[in-house]
């Protein structure tokens, strides 16, 4: 109907506005890339576990008609509420974030609302700054280890996040735009990897 066709094409607006797009990178051993972004200029901004639950709803996809998900994440003392939304090219996410008070309380008002607990992904990361790009050092319980570019523009960042990958010399590392909920998913065998492309 009109109203959901409204809400649909504002979405879509507002995904141009803000969007996280990133590569990783699928690494044995630390140690060489992280010489190779210190020698190039990078800075060490955290270091912190992370834990992450994700929740969907297959009708509310589907109404939408796009893949979206809902994260609650546990990070330190604090908990960040995430919306990440699929805008129909791996790699390229629209998303709005808010600190929450209580993580359980949260969590229960997803559930309540008719979104499913669709999967958790526990992982130990190391942010860098490099220019304009985040870089991530993830490992990732269940997936492995992986190298993640992250650049928030306005505009299409194939180019500078392949440049960001030829300054560090990471050509060399099997790359994938998928990200860790899909991987899992799959790995899974989950009904929701059909649904979900983050």
């Amino acid at each position: 109907d009109k109203a959901k066709l409204q809400l649909i094409l504002s979405l879509r607006k507002a995904a141009m506005k803000k969007m996280e797009q990133e590569i990783r990178l699928r690494v044995d051993d630390f140690d060489d890339v992280r010489d190779r972004i210190v020698a190039a200029g990078a800075v060490l901004e955290s270091s912190k576990d992370q834990y992450d639950t994700y929740y969907a709803s297959i009708l509310m996809i589907e109404a939408l008609g796009r893949s979206f998900i809902i994260r609650v994440r546990k990070s330190g003392g604090s908990a960040i509420l995430t919306f990440k939304g699929a805008t129909g090219k791996d790699g390229y996410y629209e998303e709005y974030e808010t600190e929450v008070k209580d993580e359980k309380e949260t969590k229960k008002m997803l559930e309540r609302s008719g979104f499913e607990k669709v999967i958790s992904v526990k992982k130990r990361r190391e942010l860098y700054k490099y220019k304009n790009s985040s870089i991530n050092f993830d490992s990732v319980s269940g997936l492995g280890n992986f190298v993640e570019i992250e650049i928030i523009s306005e505009k299409n960042a194939d180019k500078e996040l392949g440049s960001v990958v030829k300054e560090l010399g990471l050509e060399g590392y099997e790359p994938t735009r998928k990200g860790y909920v899909s991987l899992l998913l799959v790995k899974k065998h989950s009904k929701y990897r059909k649904y979900i492309n983050e």
